[in-house]
């Protein structure tokens, strides 16, 4: 077994081992030098030290007597290279693989009978396994499935004698895995047999949680995995869903709890594990047909898009995933309010009518869109109480006023009206002034409108418009104890009692108008009595 001359073009610019070795006679020198420049690679991660590693290690192989006691590790030396050279740089056709292979064979052969330590067993073993389950996920001929599985048995066996926890439990995530993989190749191929590969997967990733002794890292991993292993086996087995789903759901709730209990998970895993409860608890659902599982659902689901921040990739999907669930759990409870059929809808159109290609006469229509999605947000925060809603719903409407013409009075003046009036529900939900400031700034411009629109506009409307304003600026003149803003408020109060009095030549709610006026009137003394 020569080294390639793909290896030794490689390292003889950097390493000029071609003369040297032939000078090496003794297996031990040459293997001393084998290990230097792995240990090389591993600090500089630069190839052409792993490439003079394995030409080391093959020549230690090829001058080594074959009745050396050490003969076997020297070949499990070379395949562990080999492994690791195509583990990160993918060798063509597998040919490292195949090598790797071949050397750990010639080891076992070489091994004395009885005199193979128990730990080097398990290495050779655990190299076998890379090799052998790489060759088989890239569709190779030389194993096939149940061969792999052997191996990774024998390797999980030879582990457990030595009692390594560690690579008994990596041993059996990968047996899980290619279980998994299998189950999907046969469920692909119409075969029989993924239930018991299933059950199978299961069995391995609950020994690999089993073998971690530390909740570390791969702890919470491997209980994501199980979960994972878990679901997929309740979806094809309706005889262990229920069981499935709850064992599921006790392994989440354990990782949530882990979370409470340290500090090294931010606030976004722990939003990650909620929103994973409330998937589990919709799935048992469906099995138990229970109410209190749905409301388990909704509950966590909740919990989960509240707990993630709206700039990340994930809030959007939390959210939508909450409002379908509640959505469900309403028409169980028979009260259904189909807000999400509604807003996706709505939200298909808008799109349609941003992307257009159609640039003439698109503004209006854009506009009334997402006036329409941003009120259709409103409604089910109405009905929900989710400020993320109502959040919305004042984006959609800016977003509708931007597309809106300046002389288009009465549009403006609603969209711009109802953004206001959001923004104060805003403040009164969450306390956050920044929603007054937003307030009040679209309050003026609605302001500015209306004293462009003089008659075309009726009172009532105008006066609806200074009312909101004047709340907004009395509430934040509260909040920064600003005297001068609450003069502000107090004119703007002035200002929509003055306009209700006018009233409308063709008004025909005065009962309304009348309770509206006295409203109005009631906030204008208070806002006085507060200078």
């Amino acid at each position: 077994m020569e080294c390639s001359s793909e290896d030794e073009r490689s390292s003889s610019s950097k390493v000029p081992l071609k003369d040297h070795l032939a000078t090496i006679q003794r297996p031990a020198t040459s293997d001393a030098l084998a290990k230097k420049y792995h240990q090389e690679f591993l600090s500089r991660q630069d190839p052409v030290f792993l490439n003079a590693a394995i030409r080391c290690a093959r020549w230690t192989v090829n001058i080594c007597p074959p009745d050396n006691s050490r003969a076997p590790r020297y070949c499990v030396r070379v395949a562990t290279y080999l492994e690791s050279r195509d583990r990160r740089f993918k060798s063509p056709y597998n040919n490292d693989l195949i090598e790797a292979l071949e050397y750990l064979d010639l080891a076992s052969y070489s091994t004395h009978v009885g005199s193979e330590a128990a730990r080097e067993k398990a290495q050779r073993l655990q190299i076998a396994l890379l090799c052998h389950q790489r060759l088989y996920l890239n569709g190779d001929d030389i194993t096939d499935f149940e061969h792999v599985v052997g191996i990774m048995q024998d390797a999980a066996a030879a582990w457990e004698i030595v009692d390594d926890k560690n690579k008994i439990s990596l041993v059996y995530f990968d047996l899980a895995h290619m279980y998994n993989i299998q189950s999907k190749t046969c469920e692909e191929k119409g075969e029989g047999g993924n239930l018991s590969l299933l059950d199978r997967a299961v069995e391995c990733i609950e020994k690999a949680v089993e073998a971690i002794l530390v909740r570390n890292e791969r702890w919470v991993d491997y209980n994501e995995k199980k979960i994972d292993y878990l679901m997929l086996r309740a979806k094809h087995n309706k005889a262990t869903a229920e069981d499935d789903y709850r064992a599921a759901i006790d392994t989440c709730r354990m990782l949530m709890d882990d979370c409470d209990e340290s500090e090294n998970f931010s606030q976004n895993i722990k939003a990650h594990f909620q929103c994973f409860m409330g998937r589990l608890y919709y799935f048992l659902a469906t099995v138990t047909d229970e109410n209190d599982d749905l409301h388990q659902a909704t509950y966590n689901l909740q919990r989960a898009s509240e707990d993630t921040p709206r700039e990340d990739p994930e809030w959007e999907d939390r959210f939508e995933m909450f409002h379908d669930v509640l959505e469900a759990y309403t028409v169980k409870l028979g009260k259904p309010i189909r807000h999400n059929s509604l807003i996706r809808t709505q939200r298909e159109k808008v799109r349609e009518l941003l992307e257009s290609e159609k640039e003439e006469d698109q503004g209006e229509p854009q506009a009334e869109a997402l006036y329409t999605l941003s009120v259709l947000h409103q409604h089910r925060y109405i009905s929900r109480h989710a400020e993320e809603d109502l959040i919305i719903t004042t984006e959609r409407l800016q977003e509708a006023v931007a597309k809106t013409s300046e002389s288009d009075y009465t549009n403006l003046l609603q969209r711009l009206g109802l953004a206001a009036d959001c923004y104060h529900v805003l403040y009164g939900d969450e306390g956050d002034p920044k929603y007054l400031r937003m307030g009040v700034k679209t309050g003026e411009r609605a302001v500015e409108v209306v004293n462009r629109a003089r008659n075309s506009v009726g009172s009532r409307k105008k006066g609806g418009i200074y009312y909101t304003l004047g709340r907004c600026l009395a509430e934040l003149a509260k909040e920064e104890n600003d005297d001068e803003l609450m003069q502000r408020a107090v004119r703007a109060g002035e200002s929509a009692v003055e306009l209700l009095e006018e009233g409308d030549d063709d008004e025909e709610d005065e009962d309304g108008r009348r309770k509206q006026y006295h409203k109005y009137l009631s906030c204008l003394e208070m806002w006085r009595e507060s200078l």
